[in-house]
């Protein structure tokens, strides 16, 4: 990525951080919505149904477009080579549970899905919110899907895993998903346009830190949620590094 290259490259010990974007390989060329083939043909030319695995990555908060949810549905036919596909998203900002479970399965209306269809779940860790409430969690947002839909809590045929975070979580997955992108391996829908304007705009600092209140955090955070677990199943991120980034 920009932000580390020199440090790679050149072996530059101060790492060589730009003050630009993360992101540099996101073009228009990824937007597209154009759905992915459902077919392929094999070695000997027959056709074969391909594998996708529909996730989704929730990420908390209670400032304005801070609730993010990103469906994203993943090509895993050929499980060294996965295919990222953005499909949709809901934004919103600090609302009951109730309102962004809603909110996800009509998401998942709209694009002829039920809850049955989604093989993962991940949501980010409980956020605090502030003086003036907002809190939200993968507990509430469980509580709030189950009476939606009509469950006992504890009947609920899905749960929502928190999200692995150890140190550097932040800096691998944004290394993964850049990958993706300058490989072809990586298209968004136009309907994601939270998540466009975030891949498009979002920067590091010069520090070598990223913003934590950036407002462009949000929507990259449940993307990363929502990728991370199905195209790295054995997803184990560096255990030193001299590139700083805030979780």
């Amino acid at each position: 990525m920009p932000l580390d290259r020199e440090a790679r490259i050149n072996g530059d010990w101060d790492g060589g951080i730009p003050d630009g974007r993360i992101f540099e390989n996101f073009t228009k060329d990824l937007i597209s919505d154009l759905k992915p083939p459902a077919t392929y043909r094999d070695k000997n030319g027959v056709e074969q149904p391909r594998q996708f695995v529909w996730s989704i990555g929730i990420d908390h908060g209670h400032d304005v477009s801070s609730q993010v949810a990103i469906l994203v549905a993943v090509d895993i036919t050929d499980q060294s080579r996965p295919l990222v596909y953005c499909v949709d998203e809901y934004v919103a900002s600090g609302a009951g549970a109730d309102v962004h479970a809603k909110g996800i399965i009509a998401m998942l209306r709209r694009n002829d899905l039920e809850i049955a269809h989604v093989h993962r779940w991940t949501g980010d860790r409980a956020h605090g919110g502030s003086n003036n409430g907002g809190r939200m969690s993968n507990q509430m947002l469980t509580s709030a899907f189950a009476h939606v839909l009509g469950y006992p809590r504890d009947k609920l045929p899905f749960r929502i895993r928190t999200a692995y975070k150890p140190k550097y979580s932040v800096y691998y997955g944004t290394r993964v998903l850049h990958e993706l992108m300058s490989d072809s391996r990586f298209q968004i829908f136009p309907s994601c346009k939270g998540l466009i304007k975030s891949l498009t705009m979002w920067t590091m600092k010069k520090s070598g830190y990223m913003d934590p209140n950036s407002p462009y955090k949000h929507a990259v955070d449940a993307l990363r949620y929502a990728t991370m677990p199905i195209v790295d199943v054995q997803y184990r991120t560096p255990k030193q590094s001299k590139v700083f980034i805030n979780k």
